[in-house]
């Protein structure tokens, strides 16, 4: 029984690190303020917008993380760590900066402001 729960911790253990992936620390994309606003209102969206895609890429990571946290106390003793930190950390830094930038820029979008395109 012992070495059932060692396993069932050490299962547990990889899911909480995956959850822990970091978030984007911001944008990645370019946004210029609209027409007539001013820097402070520009600011305000800008934080704003920030939280929002923050909030809205942690949604989006616990819900992959939540597919790998499937794994059952019976099967952890042979589940191969890096398979089980693989699926959950498999949504990727690069899917989620992509996240990030969509929810941020249909944020900022709605809120009047332009996004240029980059060619």
């Amino acid at each position: 029984m012992h070495a059932f729960a060692a396993h069932a911790i050490s299962a547990v253990t990889l899911t909480l690190l995956a959850a822990c992936a970091n978030l984007p620390t911001g944008p990645s994309v370019a946004v210029i303020p609209g027409a007539g606003k001013t820097n402070e209102q520009f600011d305000s969206e800008n934080d704003e917008c920030r939280r929002y895609a923050e909030n809205q890429t942690r949604a989006a990571t616990n819900r992959a993380n939540g597919m790998s946290v499937e794994i059952t106390a019976d099967e952890a003793p042979q589940a191969n760590g890096h398979v089980v930190g693989e699926s959950a950390i498999g949504y990727g830094a690069d899917k989620t900066q992509r996240v990030y930038d969509l929810s941020y820029t249909q944020c900022m979008f709605r809120k009047g402001n332009t996004i240029p395109l980059i060619r």
